[in-house]
């Protein structure tokens, strides 16, 4: 998981957060990346898995994703 998503998870949960200041809104997802893989034995290459998990990401992103 990125910074940014660990830093966001941290300020709604009320702990410290490493910064001067901070703007963010509510988050009600955070979506992560498992990271390059590939399935070859059902036909998929490390490009199409990434793509799929991609895909997956953004069609269960809500409304007020932005």
């Amino acid at each position: 998981m990125g910074l940014t998503p660990q830093v966001s998870l941290l300020a709604q949960t009320g702990s410290y957060v490493p910064a001067k200041s901070m703007r963010l809104g509510l988050t009600d997802r955070i979506f992560t990346r498992v990271g390059a893989n590939d399935d070859l034995a059902r036909g998929q290459s490390t490009f199409m898995v990434e793509m799929n998990e991609t895909a997956n990401i953004l069609n269960n992103a809500t409304a007020a994703a932005s």
